[in-house]
């Protein structure tokens, strides 16, 4: 690995210190996710009614 790429990863790993590289976890919808969306929850509506015949 040359000089340039080392410089490169510590900058990285100064940049995004404390974060976990290995981490599959993500923040998507840390709020009410997929009921945010309007036209989700008509989508999810509509299947729930279909299930239900």
């Amino acid at each position: 690995m040359g000089l340039e790429d080392k410089k490169f990863l510590n900058a990285l790993n100064q940049k995004f210190k404390g974060e976990n590289q290995e981490s599959d976890h993500t923040s998507f919808y840390c709020f009410d996710g997929w009921k945010q969306s309007e036209r989700k929850r008509e989508f999810n509506d509509a299947a729930e009614k279909l299930a239900k015949e």
